[in-house]
């Protein structure tokens, strides 16, 4: 394959051979093939010495040397003068029907309150309240909004009905594409953040010692793990069941949950946290695929440190968690009341929020 790199002040294209390409997915891609999957690539061409200072407009991508293009890919080089520090991304959004509005701008401003600058959604369908709050964040420089939609036969946000069903019974497919939105996101904040996470939105990545992930992670460079020589720095997984002592009655479902798992998932499972932009080359939501450096060195938060608080109704359904574990992290609490330092904040942003957009309750359920 070769690459065609487009200049505006030049008619005709700088011509390379590809050097290499990468699976998204990485090297076990082949085990889970289907007809109806789509595999990307990221694909490495070098810019030749003679235009080593210009950046291309568009690139193109051909099978054989001096091909006519069918394709073009726009090049995006946004370079601000200060990269920021911490950036969220959240996988392909699809909920049509469902309407969790009140839940989604607790985290948002949790997340915010924890240090988020950007909080970024890849959305498919919503519902109108939803778009709501997306749109006033969006005005206030909080969250972007990717509207993404999947190739191939699967549903597309034409058709919500179909896409209700479909997600839910095959998502082995679906879940494929996410690598799509994963790396999107590495590549769209290269050059504007120093660390993004992968998240979803019953997850909250919970320092315990400090407020900020900002102070978490200068604590954690003070004692000699500068979190800008690891390729990512990981938060051991704690559930959170919706069980409550009942001592905090704020009707936020995050804040008033004050009872976890006392248990971390076993071996590390299912870890999420922070991936640094300038050492990875192919990210997936729990672990770094691919680094710019030879080692990918991932950063094990302490759980004394800091945490990943998963709140959802049951385990997930993985081969490392039997009945026998899930039924003990279920019977195995202890109270953790650390979202309750952003308690006073949020709940006002919320009922701000909820009263700025017009809130229609017909959607809520």
């Amino acid at each position: 394959m070769f690459c065609q790199m487009w200049f505006r002040d030049q008619k005709y294209p700088v011509e390379v051979p590809v050097a290499w390409s990468r699976y998204l997915h990485g090297n076990g891609v082949h085990g889970h093939w289907h007809p109806e999957m789509f595999f990307g690539h990221l694909i490495t061409c070098p810019i030749p010495e003679k235009v080593i200072h210009k950046v291309p407009d568009v690139v193109t991508m051909v099978a054989n040397s001096c091909d006519r293009s069918y394709n073009a890919l726009k090049v995006w080089n946004e370079r601000p003068k200060k990269i920021k520090d911490f950036a969220i991304c959240v996988k392909s959004m699809w909920s049509p029907f469902k309407d969790n509005t009140k839940a989604l701008i607790e985290w948002i401003e949790i997340n915010i309150a924890q240090g988020a600058k950007s909080i970024q959604m890849y959305v498919q369908t919503i519902t109108p309240n939803i778009r709501k709050v997306f749109d006033h964040y969006e005005q206030l420089g909080l969250v972007e909004i990717f509207q993404m939609e999947w190739p191939g036969s699967v549903p597309t946000s034409a058709s919500p009905w179909l896409q209700q069903w479909y997600y839910p019974n095959v998502t082995w497919i679906h879940s494929s594409f996410d690598h799509y939105a994963y790396n999107d996101c590495l590549y769209r904040n290269l050059y504007k953040f120093q660390y993004i996470a992968l998240l979803d939105l019953d997850e909250l990545l919970m320092p315990t010692q400090h407020k900020t992930w900002r102070g978490l992670f200068q604590d954690l460079k003070n004692n000699g793990n500068d979190p800008l020589d690891y390729s990512s720095i990981m938060f051991y997984h704690l559930y959170f069941f919706g069980n409550k002592t009942g001592q905090s009655q704020t009707g936020h479902a995050m804040m008033d949950s004050d009872l976890r798992t006392a248990i971390p998932i076993p071996q590390a499972w299912q870890i999420k946290g922070f991936f640094n932009t300038q050492r990875n080359l192919i990210v997936f939501n729990h672990y770094t695929i691919d680094c710019i450096t030879r080692s990918c060195e991932t950063y094990h938060v302490d759980l004394s440190m800091g945490q990943l608080n998963h709140y959802r109704s049951d385990c997930v359904k993985v081969s490392i968690i039997t009945p026998e574990i899930c039924s003990t992290m279920k019977n195995t609490l202890t109270q953790d009341t650390l979202t309750k330092r952003y308690e006073d904040p949020v709940a006002l942003n919320v009922f701000r929020t909820l009263q700025t957009i017009d809130f229609d309750p017909i959607y809520e359920g």
